[in-house]
This record gives C-alpha cells, structure tokens and sequence, in this order.
C-alpha cells in the first residue's frame, strides 16, 4: 500500500490495514450491494501521527457491524453458525468502530492505532 509506505506505517500495521479493508469489501461484495444495480464503494484514508481514520461507504443494504454481537470463538468451528468472524476480526484490529446509515449509504468509521499493530509486530 503506497499510502502506509508513504506515512512510515509498519508493514505489521499496513498488513492490518489491508486485512481491515479485505474483510470489508468482501462483506460489501458478498451481501451488501448483491442485488444493486449500480454498486458502489469508496474508502477514504487521512493519517496522523499516533492513528489513521478510514472513512469506509457503501450503497449495500443497511448493515451496522457495531451491533453485530460477536461469535462465539470458544465453540467448536463445526457448532458456530457461518459468517461473523470478518466482522470479529475487523473490530479487533481497530481501536474503534463508528457506523452511520446517511444519504442511502452506509458509512463506516475506523480508528486504527498506526504505533501499536493490534496483533503485535512481525519478528
């Protein structure tokens, strides 16, 4: 991601990023805008010294992911209904989660600490 390298992201931090915005666009591709005509996505980036905020919209069916409770993980994979754990994931990786439903679009904000990769740094 040229954007990361630019801002001196650690690859740890850039990796979380880019999984942020996989599991994203593939919940929006997958469900969200399946029976739109004209499907749309946009994703919106600002960076700061100590976090990144990423605008993320869409012209899907309204779906709020901070009232999705989460799975539980604890349960065997078999027993755990389908779905859910990109969403998980996602809100593990931020340090937060905003959601608006504005204009027809959903509007999802994400605060992500640039100096501490949720899951560590690389070795």
């Amino acid at each position: 991601m040229v954007f990361a390298l630019r801002q001196g992201w650690s690859k740890s931090v850039t990796n979380e990023v880019d999984l942020l915005l996989e599991e994203w666009l593939a919940n929006v591709s997958d469900y969200g805008v399946k029976e739109s005509l004209e499907p749309r996505a946009a994703v919106e980036i600002q960076g700061g010294e100590r976090e990144a905020v990423l605008r993320l919209e869409d012209n899907g069916s309204p779906f709020d992911p901070t009232a999705r409770v989460d799975p539980d993980i604890s349960a065997p994979a078999e027993a755990r209904p389908v779905g859910g754990l990109g969403i998980f994931m996602i809100k593990k990786l931020c340090a937060r989660l905003e959601y608006q439903r504005m204009e027809g679009l959903n509007v999802l904000r994400i605060w992500k600490d640039i100096r501490n990769p949720a899951l560590g740094e690389e070795s």
